[in-house]
């Protein structure tokens, strides 16, 4: 994949000037095939790992002189005979370090949390999921904690469960709670679904629930983008909202334990995630309005004696690019949309 789109950035900018193709070359030249398969093939097995290595073992001047010995070998590897083998090392190396960062990352961050002990907490709603949504029995928020007991710390991802919510909560929102936490496990059964990967995939170090209390309240902060959107379509008596909605954002919070029950008997939920099926519905529509609108340009401009043609193709390209990506920034670049 990223050998494919380091091709389509060089022939994309090579189309419109062949100068910027070739320095786009040279620029990206270490997305190397070989590298791209280490750095690829180490962060897979980084699932596998039975312990993360000691933080201290990866800052030590001896590890730090080894990596650096190991990287100039690569080097001269790649510089001779052996170049393939030098990138692929070379791209182990980089992931390893990462994934290393990343797993410390997320333990340094359950450290810092108090479980199974009420607390206050301050953060952003960044998803708002209603399980029950007519009888409004619980809500599920994903809240982004800046402050811990009036404390900052570095922003975690915590998931919770409101039992009989008095208000609505609305995505970006800030807000102070009192929640108790615990760590982000599994399920009991192993053989199912393994829930405790996907809240680390997720970037979740703690699940809870939010506790009833006078001062649960809203700090600041305006709604976001795509919650105002989805607040407009409620607003109307379209006969179907909660669909629209659901295909449109990804929100489901408004369906109805029979449509979900529905959703899941007919096998359907992929498409309410929004995945490469809705940018490619999304790039599709761009692409065929720019098409009309950069071709009728085209033409006037061809009268007044302007010839715009060569651009006409990388144009639309662009512009499908720039709709996509505001698409995908509007609904937060999730993982089955990138």
């Amino acid at each position: 994949v990223l050998c494919f789109g380091r091709n389509l950035l060089i022939n994309f900018l090579g189309m419109i000037n062949k100068r910027l193709g070739s320095y786009a070359l040279n620029i990206i030249h270490f997305c190397n095939p070989a590298f791209c398969a280490g750095v690829v093939l180490c962060m897979v097995s980084f699932a596998w790992w039975p312990m993360l290595p000691a933080k201290s073992l990866i800052t030590l001047p001896t590890t730090m002189l080894l990596l650096v010995a190991i990287l100039s070998g690569c080097l001269v590897m790649i510089s001779l005979i052996f170049h393939k083998v030098g990138y692929f090392i070379a791209g182990v190396i980089i992931a390893c370090v990462y994934c290393h960062w990343i797993g410390h990352q997320y333990t340094n961050a359950i450290k810092s949390i108090e479980f199974d002990t009420p607390m206050w907490v301050e953060g952003t709603v960044t998803t708002l999921q209603n399980t029950d949504h007519l009888s409004a029995i619980k809500a599920t928020v994903v809240l982004r904690v800046s402050h811990i007991n009036s404390q900052s710390v570095t922003p975690i991802l915590i998931r919770l469960n409101w039992y009989y919510p008095k208000t609505n909560l609305r995505q970006g929102q800030d807000w102070k709670l009192l929640v108790k936490l615990k760590p982000a496990r599994g399920l009991a059964n192993a053989a199912g679904f393994d829930y405790q990967r996907y809240l680390i995939g997720q970037h979740i170090v703690a699940t809870g629930y939010i506790k009833p209390h006078a001062n649960n309240q809203w700090l600041s902060g305006s709604v976001s983008l795509a919650q105002q959107l989805s607040s407009q379509v409620e607003q109307y008596d379209y006969p179907h909202q909660g669909w629209i909605n659901a295909l449109m954002m990804g929100h489901k919070q408004a369906l109805s334990t029979s449509d979900k029950q529905l959703i899941r008997d007919t096998g359907t939920a992929h498409l309410f995630v929004i995945s490469g099926l809705h940018i490619g519905i999304v790039a599709a529509w761009i692409a065929l309005v720019c098409r009309f609108t950069v071709t009728g340009c085209t033409l006037v401009l061809h009268q007044c004696g302007i010839n715009v043609a060569k651009i006409s193709q990388p144009l639309t390209v662009l512009l499908v690019i720039v709709g996509t990506f505001l698409y995908c920034t509007l609904l937060g670049f999730t993982i089955p949309m990138l």
